[in-house]
């Protein structure tokens, strides 16, 4: 334990110079209680869904983000849209834990036996459920992303490990029963609202005696404190999501599972709005006389033609062009006689 305490109390100096820097990730404690954030029982409410990866990866490259941004983005629209049909939404992010594989990590620093064992570490990562614009909760959720890596990089990769090899199997158990019969997650700051872990899974199809395996929707643990679990697998180009959580503090998973899709659809929807290239301008049509008086425009005046000289006719060529036939004698009638 004495050399466990140097190292973890570096750690805890580091944070807080970073967190007065702004370059810090979201610190344990500070998350908002919700209903699923207490002393859990030994049932459990589970429900599934699923969306297109090939949607999750447009709207990565419409807002030059990553995957794991992307689905935070909608976990954090879904959970907003579950907890505000129940009357609960905090006026503060959510805070989540993120497991993290740190085996490449743990070999470097050292870990003989790092093969044979695993490596996971965690983040902490802020969901901003308060904010009802969804293409500002991924670039917050983006923006936090790269500050969390960065400073979960000088976090030693073995510490987790090392303090959770050094209680005794029964020591720990007894610890962990006395903080359930005390409920003392109901009695101290909450230390996180749930875990969200996204796993790469197989990018082709899987078979099981023959036949194709449609989905397949992980389940991760949930702790006294954070009842609720969300996984993510991406699978032969779909996300499957599972969903786990305390029966008595998450009765009805089904709402959250509905509020998933929809999450998706509000971020691809803005996706494809901000990719849409620009509609070309129609060549502006002449209007007639009529359709400018009725828009209020000064009709044009029509220029005057110059006049046509004609040449003057008798009687006989004027009645023929009306179309009246003249006889012979008539005309000699209409002519005057001549005096001799």
């Amino acid at each position: 334990m004495l050399k466990l305490l140097p190292g973890t109390v570096a750690i805890a100096g580091d944070w807080i110079m970073r967190a007065r820097r702004g370059a810090a990730m979201p610190s344990p404690f500070t998350a908002p209680r919700t209903s699923f954030n207490g002393t859990i029982t030994g049932h459990r409410s589970i429900a599934y869904t699923g969306v297109s990866l090939a949607e999750v990866k447009e709207i990565k490259e419409a807002f030059g983000t990553k995957v794991n941004d992307v689905v935070l983005a909608l976990c954090s629209g879904a959970l907003r849209g579950y907890l505000q049909a129940r009357g609960e939404l905090p006026d503060n992010s959510l805070l989540a834990m993120v497991p993290v594989s740190v085996r490449e990590d743990s070999a470097v620093t050292g870990g003989g036996d790092a093969e044979g064992r695993n490596a996971v570490s965690g983040l902490f990562a802020s969901l901003p459920t308060d904010v009802a614009d969804p293409v500002e909760r991924l670039q917050i959720i983006a923006g936090d992303n790269v500050v969390t890596k960065e400073h979960h990089r000088t976090i030693s990769a073995a510490i987790l490990q090392d303090w959770a090899q050094f209680a005794a199997p029964t020591t720990f158990g007894l610890a962990v029963r006395a903080y359930s019969g005390l409920r003392l997650a109901e009695r101290h700051p909450v230390v996180h609202n749930l875990v969200i872990s996204n796993v790469p899974g197989p990018p082709v199809p899987m078979y099981f005696l023959g036949a194709e395996v449609l989905g397949l929707y992980p389940l991760g643990p949930v702790f006294h404190g954070a009842g609720m679990n969300i996984t993510v697998l991406s699978n032969n180009g779909h996300l499957d999501i599972g969903i786990i959580a305390c029966l008595e503090q998450v009765p009805h998973p089904w709402l959250l599972a509905d509020e998933m899709p929809k999450a998706v659809a509000e971020l691809l929807a803005a996706a494809r709005k901000r990719t849409r290239p620009p509609r070309r301008r129609r060549p502006r049509r002449r209007q007639s006389r009529k359709r400018r008086r009725h828009a209020g425009l000064r009709p044009r005046r029509p220029q005057a033609r110059p006049a046509q000289l004609s040449r003057p006719t008798t009687d006989a060529q004027a009645a023929s062009s009306a179309g009246l036939k003249v006889s012979a004698a008539s005309t000699q009638d209409a002519c005057p006689a001549s005096i001799s």
